[in-house]
């Protein structure tokens, strides 16, 4: 059996109180749990004979296909379009969805955004559409079902969150949101992704819309590339952690090198070389940057937090010089990682160019995080949800797109229970992009085996005992809580990148 192992451990922030370290063990060992929430502070979790049951949302119905199931680039999306097909913008549309909290605030948004929303229309034509105050706008607490229903007319009731995407009922197949996740909720970008191909733009400053509306504008209307056709994988092994990073280096990156991957190069920084300042180096995109990022470590945790640490630094990516040494003397655990073992967006320079690129980052919080975990009910943040720094800096500097993480991380993300290899919707998504397909489209594997497990989970329950069950339900969020940051109609411009004949990987 294959341990259950996340992708995070607790870090300290020198400008905060320091915490304690502590790795994060299996969440079904109920002593860990309590252990940490004691040492980090703030409220117990929830009553232990509740955390097996606990879940913020339900399970989704089993997934219902259309037309296109025979056709393995056609599982989801848009009626009557399969595969590259529904890269076409004039065939499925693409969409803007306001918040509702700041109406005021939108309208700043929009306007730095104009460049984009202007190019977007142009190739969207009748299927693009602006929903704001004005346009069927989405209202605080509205699920998925409850906006949806908002259109069509009294004839057909709206229109129906489980099935094909139908651009002509007013709902485009490419959808971005512009809200913060305690305005819009990630639960409503996780339902509405299930059919439709949604991305998230939450930045940090008015100015960084227009910095990011600006690089893609750019990178579809460049004649030279703004990146090559290499994807380099970042993935440091800590040989005294809870050895999640050696799956991540071996069951997942070493999986991905092994596959046929398009006509990309592939270049590997992994320990010792996978130090901060090599991720720095990397992220300033100068030298012949790649067109692909995949970052797979520890991501930094502060449990319960409170102060600006969890904006500064959740979910900013652990480097190879942490976990080095074993534990001191005496001690079972390694020291938590300082601010100069650890990449945050804060550390991000100012001559950062990343345009022409997309990100995947596997680690806890790498996208963001919750107000309570989704896994068991316990509290993360006392300020509610947030959008990571580091993916949003990122965006700023030029990236066209993030893949993240919501929440902690999960090896059963790419092995399962039974140690077998899960790694293949990643292989989906990396060569889909390098196909350069359109990023919301690109990503669907996440909503395909998060509704998969879901449904197995729901046909096969019989004999599991309660910890078996809490397990399962881990697995499927895991899948459910990657989320795109950025538009969701991105892509490589992988058409006017030189074809590089790949390097061949080491037997």
């Amino acid at each position: 059996m294959s341990e259950l192992k996340a992708l995070g451990v607790f870090v300290i922030d020198e400008e905060d109180t320091p915490s304690s370290a502590l790795f994060p063990g299996p969440l079904t060992d109920r002593g860990a749990v309590l252990a940490y929430v004691k040492r980090q502070g703030g409220a117990p979790p929830v009553n232990e004979d509740l955390a097996y049951s606990y879940r913020a949302e339900p399970l989704p119905e089993p997934l219902k296909y259309g037309p296109e199931e025979d056709d393995d680039e056609g599982r989801l999306g848009v009626v009557g379009l399969a595969g590259s097909e529904a890269d076409d913008l004039s065939e499925t549309g693409w969409a803007i969805l306001f918040g509702a909290k700041d109406p005021e605030l939108n309208e700043k948004i929009k306007k730095q955004l104009k460049p984009l929303l202007d190019l977007r229309k142009s190739q969207a034509g009748e299927f693009y559409h602006e929903f704001d105050a004005n346009n069927h706008p989405w209202q605080s607490g509205q699920s998925v079902e409850d906006w949806l229903g908002t259109f069509g007319d009294k004839s057909d009731k709206g229109i129906s969150a489980d099935d094909q995407v139908k651009p002509r009922k007013g709902v485009p197949f490419y959808i971005m949101i512009v809200a913060a996740p305690n305005d819009i909720p990630f639960e409503f970008q996780y339902r509405l992704d299930v059919y439709w191909a949604v991305g998230r733009l939450w930045l940090e400053s008015i100015e960084d819309y227009g910095a990011y509306a600006e690089a893609v504008c750019a990178d579809e209307t460049a004649t030279v590339p703004a990146a090559t056709r290499t994807i380099t994988y970042f993935a440091p092994e800590f040989r005294h952690d809870n050895g999640a990073t050696k799956m991540v280096r071996y069951d997942l990156v070493e999986k991905l090198r092994e596959s046929s991957l398009g006509d990309f190069d592939h270049t590997l920084i992994t320990s010792p070389h996978a130090s901060r300042d090599k991720l720095l180096e990397l992220y300033t995109g100068h030298a012949n940057r790649p067109a692909l990022y995949f970052v797979g470590s520890h991501g930094a945790l502060f449990n319960h937090a409170k102060g600006d640490s969890i904006a500064r630094c959740m979910g900013a990516i652990v480097t190879d010089v942490w976990a080095d040494q074993p534990p001191p003397e005496g001690q079972t655990e390694v020291p938590a990682p300082v601010k100069t073992q650890y990449v945050a967006g804060r550390d991000l320079s100012r001559e950062v160019n990343l345009k022409g690129t997309i990100h995947i980052l596997c680690a806890c919080y790498g996208a963001g995080w919750p107000k309570v975990s989704s896994y068991n009910g316990e509290p993360v943040s006392d300020d509610g949800p947030g959008i990571a720094q580091l993916p949003q800096r990122l965006l700023a500097k030029g990236a066209l797109a993030v893949l993240g993480h919501i929440d902690k991380a999960w090896t059963y993300s790419f092995v399962t229970s039974g140690g077998r290899d899960r790694s293949g919707k990643y292989e989906d998504v990396l060569i889909k992009l390098m196909k350069g397909r359109r990023a919301g489209n690109a990503t669907d594997a996440f909503n395909y085996q998060w509704n998969v497990l879901a449904s197995g989970f729901r046909d096969n329950t019989l004999g599991l005992s309660e910890k078996e069950k809490h397990d399962r339900r881990i697995e499927i969020d895991d899948a459910r809580n990657y989320v795109l940051l950025g538009d969701p109609a991105v892509r490589l411009r992988t058409d006017l990148m030189p074809v590089i004949k790949p390097k061949t990987p080491p037997a």
